[in-house]
């Protein structure tokens, strides 16, 4: 295994964080009971979107509390901060999973307390590295780690932050994915490249450099009726989201394997 890949933290957190797909706190592996869309999801991904420098007392208020008096919005503040403590301390040594230092709030992240947005962009950052190096099967397990953890699109929000960093760790996940097709593609192994092009037109049907490779992989794959068939399913989708018709690459690719297949 690489020596790069044996960095990464083991065993895993004490308690983890959970935003990409759905929000739920894990002790120990287990989910612990909150209620759905209640103050500590709100309380929780807020201090997720501000990981790195925190964020003030007042600011945290204003958007968990925005309709409440300052005194009981900062004492429902300090309750819901307690609560999280008192359900989790025993897995943190004591500590309590938020921090208030000089008054801006954070979640306390450590070896024992983790967020899986941050696990996540590490293993994206260590695929990176890897590929850089010239260490392809080192970046494909980052990246297949990096794909369990994405258990769908960021949750816990709607306000332009929120919206911000979900299209960007959505960006990250399309990556990984066109990453993964093509160095299947590459390896002659059609099947798996076909399987990982497919899923990342599931998450982004519009993707013509995604509907391209499903053609080479259907071709490869001796289905060359099913790559011809796949130009009209991907016309299909431009026209109907966009109005717009295929690019050239895909036109040219699509003549090619209906008039010269072995020229792909």
């Amino acid at each position: 295994m690489s020596t790069a890949l044996q960095t990464l933290p083991m065993p895993g957190p004490a308690v983890r964080v959970c935003l990409l797909g759905r929000f739920e706190i894990l002790k120990h592996g287990t989910p612990i009971p909150l209620r759905p869309g209640g103050k500590v999801e709100q309380l929780v991904g807020i201090l997720a979107m501000h990981r790195r420098g925190g964020i003030r007392r007042e600011a945290l208020i204003d958007v968990v509390w925005p309709d409440i008096d300052s005194d009981l919005a900062g004492s429902s503040l300090n309750s819901l901060a307690h609560g999280l403590k008192q359900q989790l301390c025993d897995a943190l040594g004591g500590g309590s999973p938020v921090r208030n230092r000089g008054g801006r709030y954070s979640l306390a992240l450590s070896g024992d307390l983790s967020l899986d947005i941050v696990e996540f962009e590490q293993l994206v950052e260590l695929g990176r590295r890897c590929t850089s190096a010239g260490d392809f099967n080192a970046a494909v397990r980052a990246y297949d780690e990096a794909l369990e953890i994405y258990a769908g699109d960021l949750t816990s929000g709607s306000d332009i932050l929120f919206l911000l960093e979900r299209e960007r760790l959505r960006g990250h996940y399309l990556s990984i994915m066109a990453s993964l097709a093509e160095h299947s593609y590459e390896l002659r192994d059609y099947q798996l490249s076909l399987r990982h092009a497919l899923a990342l037109l599931y998450a982004d049907p519009c993707r013509e450099d995604a509907h391209r490779l499903v053609m080479r992989s259907y071709l490869r794959n001796g289905q060359r009726a099913q790559a011809l068939r796949h130009f009209d399913l991907c016309r299909n989708i431009l026209r109907r989201e966009f109005d717009a018709v295929p690019e050239l690459a895909t036109r040219t690719l699509f003549e090619a394997i209906r008039t010269q297949p072995d020229s792909v």
